[in-house]
């Protein structure tokens, strides 16, 4: 089931255990500012998509969300508050949080293009960065759940760039169309300040050398 309330500004609101569909909310502003709002209230699966709209509530196992950008130069989405993620969410815009606000990620977010977490993130699920793609996150960063990182030869490396701290653990994965020349690297992680390791890796088919620095995690072919 789906509400709709409207005072200042509106939300809509899904609800209850059953599947809720496709929601498409677009780019409503008042005086410059987001002016409808996205409510998870349930757990019914469901498919949402989020251009310049705001954001309450956690997302459930089986909703996705899309977060794209719109013409007002706004995030794509707009969090009030700290929350988590247990379905999928696809980024090719901003997402922002409330100031010291985490998104925590149990389940799969990707993006589609450089985008943007101005926020913390603690990623206990898969985060997915495709070749051509990467993840800036203007807060700190704790990973101790899978990096999935896409390599192709001509469109570089899927990163993670933290503005702050970034601290791995957890699984590195790599998955690679085609393969850099021999000695080539790619810088998978960036941060302002890096620690930790990855437990483990799996790199497929190319044996990639994975190194360290006190800023960065790169990757070096064979």
């Amino acid at each position: 089931m789906v509400r709709e309330r409207c005072r200042d500004t509106s939300a809509s609101r899904p609800t209850g255990s059953g599947a809720l569909g496709r929601l498409t909310l677009v780019s409503a502003t008042y005086n410059g500012a987001i002016a409808i709002t996205l409510v998870l209230a349930g757990t019914g699966s469901g498919s949402f998509k989020l251009v310049e709209a705001g954001l309450m509530g956690n997302v459930a196992p089986g909703q996705h969300l899309d977060i794209e950008p719109g013409p007002n130069n706004l995030p794509g989405a707009t969090a009030v508050a700290s929350f988590t993620n247990a379905g999928t969410i696809s980024l090719s815009a901003t997402l922002a949080l409330p100031a010291g606000a985490t998104l925590t990620n149990h389940g799969q977010m990707s993006t589609v293009v450089l985008s943007i977490l101005d926020g913390a993130l603690v990623n206990t699920g898969q985060l997915k960065l495709p070749a051509h793609t990467g993840l800036i996150v203007t807060g700190p960063v704790v990973t101790s759940g899978t990096l999935d990182v896409g390599i192709a030869s001509s469109l570089g490396a899927g990163w993670l760039d933290g503005y702050g701290a970034v601290t791995v653990s957890g699984t590195l994965k790599v998955d690679t169309s085609s393969a850099p020349g021999s000695g080539q690297t790619r810088n998978i992680v960036s941060a302002a300040s890096l620690s930790g390791t990855f437990a483990s890796t799996s790199f497929g088919k190319v044996p990639y050398t994975l190194t360290y620095s006190p800023t960065q995690a790169v990757l070096t072919a064979p």
